[in-house]
């Protein structure tokens, strides 16, 4: 939370309830003022929990938590080239990876949660060329990837958790089943897109990693044209498959030659599915049957379903008339129902399986999916604005996220946009204004905060810094250290206050000392528990009797809110209305910036300006 810079004051609207729905910040990696470590790909394995981040000095690193601020460490590997780590995977209680060290290329590697436990695991491809793993895929109790061999083909690998035991499987080329990030899996075999069994051609196999377990189960045969992914019904795997001859559509296989089959050409125009929306795709399995998204020609991609059958695959519903169609996301299992997302549309469904019970919920924003299902709710990010919601299946409740540890908005960023559950937590890449101050690993907790801060304030009185803040819920807190610093960014301590305690009651706290002691007016608190683990608050910087750097207003006549910049530098602002839901965000250098408005309710909005010499937040009244 270092990043935070306010003049003058912190408020916080807390709400006290046991066990409530709480954002917290993980670990603050950029410190930077203003800076972004944009974690990804949070994965668990063994009982630790891995994802990449980029701090000020080592862009793009692997990291290591518990769940808890201090057991949040660098892991590195140290140098490499930037942006190189990719393709986290769980294996064997192990983090396998790929990554550029600038030495051996972009390689495999592994962790056990320690730094020297971080190494390269196998140089498959010797010298600096690099092998490029990825697609890790565990079946059978073996670690599946391709892998680029010494004549830089694109090979299939197979690992026992052994550098001596990780070796490819075949020596032919290999390609992805349906575009996805992994290959398909049906008992203890991955399927995959190779040749016809003669170096030429395409051709479906399996494997069990196995020379004599690596089958050819049809020849002239390619992974669907479009992205999409596969799903297992009945001891079958379902797919995107295209044989030259109907087009890219849906097949089946049972893991034999003679039941490897087409289920239905549903696009018989131009010799088969292939139309720029894709068919089919987003498979999920739902009350024994199979929901995806297919265009038939006619109706454009809708939702369909399947029982294995050419009879019972059909269209469940025609959502967006017309040849556009409504292109529906893969599907979620919730409370008995199947929920989506459509594009289109920016909305969200529901469907029993029928074409009455296929009903909207609301209207959310564009380009949704459903990212998690954690405490009871569905988890929605989204990449128009980022803002994160919320849905327990009805429309009052499909909303922006609701936190009782702050009333601003969450907003969740990331390569994936994925959400992962680790100790009963959701961990996620994130921002929350007064939580963190920019892009960093956030997590959304169901227990009761140690400490709930309710405000922060600061005022110079005759020449002298008078510091003031308010908290409840003290029952594990020892003490405050208030610190302060010449640039808002290297604290010291300047005194302790010791915490009164309490478990639901407010308590008040003051410090003074002279305006001298400290001429740059940047102070903060650091909140001590009794285990020794701490937070911070936002910074806040007193002022010095100059005007506020950035300044704005809103004109009823014009509908718009003119933004004055006085710092010269770029800054970010940031809409939302008094209880905390996004309105509208973005950045600029000029001196002045006009945001219009008109549109928007009447009411009482703050408008947030942050810049690396201040962050300004001030209300308005629009009408």
């Amino acid at each position: 939370m270092k990043k935070h810079l306010l003049l003058g004051s912190v408020l916080l609207v807390i709400f006290s309830i046991s066990h409530a729905q709480n954002i917290e910040e993980l670990k603050e990696i950029n410190t930077t003022p203003g800076g972004n470590s944009y974690p990804f790909n949070f994965t668990v394995a063994g009982d630790k929990l891995f994802f990449a981040a980029s701090d000020p000095v080592n862009y793009y690193k692997l990291w290591v938590s518990d769940g808890s601020n201090a057991t949040t460490q660098l892991l590195g590997p140290s140098g490499g080239a930037l942006s190189s780590i990719s393709n986290l995977e769980a294996y064997k209680s192990k983090l396998f990876f790929s990554f550029n060290d600038n030495i051996n290329g972009q390689e495999l590697w592994t962790s056990d949660g320690t730094v020297a436990g971080t190494q390269l695991f196998k140089d498959i491809y010797p010298g600096n060329t690099g092998s490029y793993p990825q697609a890790f895929t565990v079946c059978n109790n073996k670690l599946f990837f391709m892998a680029n061999d010494i004549n830089g083909e694109r090979k299939l690998y197979v690992s026992d958790g052994t550098s001596a035991g990780t070796v490819p499987v075949e020596n032919k080329s290999t390609i992805l089943l349906n575009g996805v990030d992994s290959f398909a899996v049906l008992n203890n075999d991955i399927y995959f897109t190779s040749d016809n069994g003669t170096g030429t051609g395409y051709g479906f196999w399996k494997t069990d990693g196995t020379s004599a377990g690596t089958i050819l189960l049809k020849t002239d045969f390619s992974p669907g044209s479009s992205p999409g992914n596969y799903a297992v019904l009945n001891n079958k795997l379902y797919f995107n498959g295209s044989d030259f001859i109907y087009g890219s559509e849906l097949w089946v296989t049972d893991g034999t030659s003679a039941g490897t089959h087409i289920v239905k050409n549903i696009n018989p125009n131009d010799g088969g599915g292939v139309q720029s929306n894709g068919s089919p795709y987003n498979m999920e399995v739902y009350n024994n049957k199979i929901y995806f998204a297919a265009a038939d020609g006619t109706h454009g991609s809708e939702l369909w379903v399947t029982d294995g059958t050419t009879a019972g695959t059909q269209m469940v519903k025609d959502i967006l008339p017309g040849s556009d169609g409504s292109l529906p996301s893969r599907g979620v299992v919730y409370n008995g129902l199947l929920y989506f997302t459509c594009y289109p549309t920016s909305d969200l469904w529901k469907t029993n399986g029928t074409e009455a019970g296929t009903t909207v919920i609301k209207i959310i924003p564009p380009y949704s999916s459903i990212a998690a299902i954690w405490n009871n709710k569905m988890y929605l990010t989204n990449s128009f604005d980022n803002a994160a919601w919320e849905s327990d299946g009805t429309a009052t409740s499909t909303q922006a996220i609701q936190v009782q540890n702050t009333a601003y908005p969450v907003n969740i960023y990331g390569s994936d946009q994925l959400l992962t559950t680790y100790k009963n937590e959701l961990y996620f890449s994130g921002y929350c204004y007064l939580i963190s101050g920019a892009y960093e690993p956030l997590k959304l907790t169901l227990g009761t905060l140690p400490l709930q801060l309710i405000s922060f304030t600061g005022e110079v009185k005759n020449n002298q810094d008078v510091l003031t803040w308010t908290t409840t819920n003290e029952t594990n807190t020892a003490y405050f250290s208030v610190q302060q610093s010449t640039n808002g960014a290297a604290f010291n301590a300047t005194t302790k206050v010791i915490a009164k305690g309490g478990n639901a009651t407010t308590a008040t706290y003051s410090y003074t000392q002279q305006s001298a002691l400290n001429t740059s007016g940047y102070y903060r608190l650091q909140m001590v528990d009794k285990d020794g683990s701490f937070t911070y608050s936002p910074v806040i910087k007193l002022k010095r009797g100059n005007t506020g750097a950035i300044t704005a207003a809103y004109h009823s006549g014009t509908k718009q809110i003119t933004i004055n910049n006085n710092t010269q530098t770029n800054y970010n602002w940031q809409l939302v209305s008094i209880g905390g839901s996004f309105i509208s965000k973005g950045n600029a250098t000029d001196a002045v910036t006009t945001i219009p408005v008109r549109g928007i309710a009447a009411g009482t909005y703050m408008l947030v300006c942050t810049s690396p010499e201040a962050t300004e937040k001030i209300k308005l009244v629009i009408f």
